[in-house]
């Protein structure tokens, strides 16, 4: 991939070959094959063509934004239509301009620096423990994919990511071991251990994106320990109190460095998300046995509590990550 010593907002770098670079580096990660945003992603590169160059887009941020959501005004609290648009227009364009940066510049600091001067919008409906939507997932995606490149303890968190969205609790990350998963070298499934009696052990799929992210992250890990196959790959902490406020900052914290703060998300989006989409594709069953929890079709309004879903019932706010553990008292 292309490399240069130039910051972001100085690239000179034409947007029709950093669109191409891009899309091509998520391909290598299968990081857009499970996410609906075909017409937001198109959308944003017809309006960015405007832009000559990638450090163009910052300034351009409010008008790309507003051509692609069809928005009046970024801030004025809206529709859960209208915030979705707002937010997902901007998302994409973030992440498109964090992709860059890392495929071109040389600060790893100064892009999130950059996303979090992004024009401030509407918050998007749902609260704090609400599911991470597909924008949002490829934007903390790319954050992850970053943490790959970056190298030394940064992989743990690419791994910590991957292994939430596919649907483990935060503190289950903090547990989870090369031996884990079904293979070392093409990984395609991991075990949980379900430290609760909440939640039980389960084998749960990884998805297509978190296959590849997975697979790198052993190969840091038994690089750095070749003796390391049983030794946790996410947490190096002693207690179970430290497991669950670790796990769950650290997934905070990789949202709201790429500006995911309205609302700032508790760390389980990712696993909520994924939750979510078990029960679109597969049904309530399905997303609860993911969950660890197991139960009949009528559990459908506990389930879409949890998961803060207005659209299946109406939402309430759960108790922070720090507690998960007492949220899934009701199933």
């Amino acid at each position: 991939m292309p490399t240069s010593n130039t910051t972001l907002t100085a690239c000179p770098v034409d947007l029709a070959t950093a669109f191409s670079d891009t899309l091509g580096w998520w391909d290598q990660y299968d990081a857009l094959v499970d996410l609906d945003l075909g017409a937001v992603l198109e959308d944003v590169r017809a309006v960015a063509s405007g832009s000559a160059t990638v450090g163009d887009l910052h300034a351009n941020a409010t008008t790309i934004i507003q051509r692609v959501s069809g928005a009046r005004s970024l801030n004025q609290f809206t529709s859960a239509e209208a915030a979705n648009a707002l937010h997902a227009s901007r998302n994409v364009l973030a992440a498109f301009m964090l992709a860059s940066h890392v495929l071109y510049g040389s600060d790893a600091h100064a892009t999130y620096k950059l996303l979090q001067t992004l024009p401030t919008l509407a918050p998007r409906h749902g609260g704090k423990a609400r599911p991470a939507h597909d924008d949002e997932i490829l934007l903390t995606r790319t954050a992850a994919m970053h943490s790959l490149r970056r190298g030394g303890g940064y992989p743990r968190t690419a791994v910590q990511y991957a292994v939430a969205e596919s649907g483990a609790h935060p503190v289950e990350t903090t547990a989870v071991r090369p031996t884990d998963f079904d293979s070392l070298t093409v990984p395609t499934t991991v075990y949980l251990d379900g430290p609760s009696r909440w939640y039980r052990a389960r084998t749960v799929p990884l998805t297509a994106f978190a296959r590849h992210v997975v697979r790198e992250g052993i190969n840091a890990h038994l690089a750095a320990d070749r003796h390391g196959h049983q030794s946790r790959m996410c947490f190096t902490g002693t207690t179970a109190g430290s497991a669950s406020a670790s796990s769950t900052n650290c997934l905070k914290h990789l949202a709201e460095r790429v500006g995911i703060t309205a609302p700032s998300l508790e760390g389980s989006y990712a696993m909520r998300w994924r939750a979510h989409k078990e029960m679109r594709d597969n049904g309530v069953g399905a997303a609860l046995q993911l969950l660890g929890k197991g139960r009949p079709e009528s559990d459908r309004q506990r389930l879409s509590d949890f998961l803060n879903l207005p659209a299946e019932a109406t939402a309430v706010e759960l108790e922070d990550d720090y507690y998960e553990i007492d949220d899934l008292r009701a199933f």
